[in-house]
């Protein structure tokens, strides 16, 4: 069984659907430390004329920075819900596919929401059913997890019953392959290739919300983002 493990993102882009749609199992991992200035509240739209705009979700945060992702509470009254569904649909209601995802995204932001986490995971299995990925998730947080780095992704294997991981581009850093050889698991790094997609006739931009492409490909996108997907076998053990 191949495992996939990310940050629960706001409206993630292209590269974190890519991910786990190699996976048998997507753990979100709520239980890990919040990192602001990240895109677990925040994410690029392209705006109509052209250019981007970043929507981020008020956050409150107690203790400082030190909360975990599944703790972090939304701030505000409910304003940036509506002044987000504004933006996106003043940027995308001329886009070719706007109409047939605009009433279930519109329901989300007339919720309301008291936990980001929980915000973003609605979006997720949103996101997921209209791209076709049907994958089965799971939090971390229901796994009393104690380690890190390197040794946190083999206990998630090990408490999920998976043989395989897959990593980031970013695990480079950290991940000691070796691990994985004596622990008998498979590991894999995923390298993500942004494809290019027609944005209604206008210069291409990479790294928005998957919403983007969603919008302008309709049912295509899942074909969009399968030829993107790219796997690392060297790293296996």
């Amino acid at each position: 069984m191949k495992l996939v493990a990310h940050q629960p993102e706001y409206l993630p882009y292209l590269g974190f659907f890519a991910k786990v749609s190699t996976a048998d199992l997507f753990l979100v991992s709520d239980h890990l430390q919040y990192a602001a200035k990240d895109f677990q509240n925040r994410n690029y739209i392209r705006r109509s004329d052209g250019g981007k705009v970043l929507l981020t979700v008020p956050v409150r945060l107690a203790e400082g920075w030190n909360q975990t992702i599944d703790e972090v509470a939304i701030a505000g009254t409910g304003r940036w819900a509506k002044k987000h569904w504004k933006t996106i649909y003043h940027a995308y209601h001329k886009a070719p596919y706007f109409g047939l995802y605009a009433e279930a995204l519109e329901d989300i932001y007339t919720r309301p929401w008291s936990k980001l986490v929980a915000l973003n995971v609605a979006l997720l299995r949103l996101l997921l059913r209209w791209l076709s990925i049907d994958v089965p998730m799971d939090f971390t947080s229901r796994y009393d997890l104690k380690e890190s780095k390197t040794d946190l992704l083999i206990e998630m294997c090990k408490k999920t019953g998976a043989d395989t991981f897959i990593s980031g581009r970013g695990a480079r850093d950290y991940v000691i392959l070796e691990r994985f050889a004596e622990e008998g698991l498979a590991h894999y790094f995923f390298d993500f290739v942004h494809p290019e997609y027609d944005q209604k006739g206008q210069a291409f931009m990479a790294n928005l919300s998957v919403l983007d492409l969603l919008f302008n490909q309709g049912p295509a996108a899942r074909k969009v983002i399968d030829e993107a997907v790219r796997m690392t076998p060297l790293s296996t053990f």
